[in-house]
């Protein structure tokens, strides 16, 4: 486990070009108000433009976070967002559909295929990054509270502990599947 410090620093520094989100949507003109969001915000921003590229493409580049339509081609959001939930390489990863569907069924069946947001278009992009932000911090801290559930770090091999330069105690010993902390000699 990582100590309290790390964990603070690592959700902390989220907000940073550290973070890849993959932009799924059918129509490039509706992606034009929010292209400029993610990267002014310091995201790596990656899109696809219809279910089976995004699936494909979520499942290759391992993003942190997926902004997705609901109504897409080859591969419907809704099935999109179930089929990324059923798959262990992409079950941690936040979802957010960002839809013209603005119907409660519509927002609710979202919520329910497994997305941890549903934003109504037209959006502010303003509210879009804050609500990036937020998902961002929130998988990261649920990360680093429960690598044994299977989850994993959504942030991949570019987390870092940023203690380790400063303690002896935390040393990176950082492998795929499992969460930065002290090493297992290391005495607290």
């Amino acid at each position: 486990m990582a100590h309290e410090s790390c964990k603070k620093r690592i959700v902390l520094d989220i907000d940073n070009q550290f973070s890849h989100i993959l932009l799924i949507d059918d129509n490039p003109e509706a992606q034009r108000p929010l292209l400029g969001a993610p990267r002014s915000g310091g995201y790596r921003l990656s899109m696809a433009f219809d279910g089976l590229q995004g699936y494909s493409r979520a499942i290759s580049a391992a993003p942190d976070l997926i902004l997705s339509e609901a109504r897409l081609p080859r591969l419907d959001g809704l099935a999109l967002c179930r089929r990324l939930r059923a798959n262990p390489q992409t079950v941690a990863i936040p979802f957010i559909f960002l839809s013209a569907a603005d119907a409660v069924s519509d927002r609710l069946a979202g919520l329910y295929s497994g997305a941890v947001d549903y934003i109504v278009k037209p959006y502010a992009p303003a509210e879009v990054a804050a609500r990036v932000r937020i998902h961002l911090r929130l998988a990261a801290a649920a990360s680093l509270d429960a690598p044994e559930r299977g989850k994993g770090d959504p942030l991949g091999a570019r987390t870092k502990c940023w203690c380790a330069p400063l303690s002896m105690n935390c040393r990176p010993t950082w492998r795929p599947g499992q969460n930065w902390g002290p090493s297992p000699d290391a005495s607290e």
